[in-house]
């Protein structure tokens, strides 16, 4: 059965081959985050044998002024975000929590890390297909890569338009 969760205004569900956390919310990273600044994605997942770190950002609705966080910006957020979720889940398994989080840091301990960040980024006027939308993700990917080439190279930049991740469906969750 899929897992599904509501992260903002989106609605994500993960199919069976997923092994997903909804981990901004889970209880194994509340204390870490009593460490101040410390951020989280909102995602970590497991599909086969590698890592997904997915982090969503809706600016659908937005204030413009949000928007100019595009590019480095949003690039540094997001690696900061990876890079503590990182330490909150090897301190989640460290704490004894090795049933959840177990499968997590191997994938982290391979000689090859076996990570994928993802940012599924939605904005205003997704569903017109004028090329916008594959440019900024494309942009971004590119400004990922930069900051996070310590970790990994494997980046994917998304939306409900450009359904990019197998296995993953995405819908607004304010329409019925």
């Amino acid at each position: 059965m899929p897992t599904v969760f509501h992260e903002g205004e989106i609605r994500f569900e993960f199919s069976d081959e997923w092994e997903p956390q909804h981990y901004d919310k889970h209880p194994d990273r509340e204390p870490i985050k009593r460490l101040p600044e410390t951020k989280s994605v909102d995602f970590a997942a497991i599909k086969g044998e590698k890592l997904y770190l997915i982090e969503v950002t809706d600016y659908r609705n937005r204030d413009d002024r949000l928007r100019d966080q595009i590019g480095a910006p949003l690039a540094i957020e997001v690696a900061q975000k990876v890079r503590d979720t990182i330490a909150g889940i090897v301190a989640a398994q460290h704490r004894g929590n090795v049933q959840t989080w177990d499968r997590f840091t191997k994938c982290l301990l391979t000689p090859e890390p076996a990570v994928q960040v993802v940012l599924w980024m939605e904005h205003e006027h997704a569903t017109e297909h004028d090329g916008r939308n594959e440019t900024r993700a494309y942009v971004m990917s590119q400004e990922l890569k930069k900051k996070l080439k310590w970790l990994t190279a494997k980046v994917l930049v998304t939306s409900m338009d450009l359904c990019g991740l197998d296995g993953v469906k995405a819908s607004d969750s304010t329409s019925s």
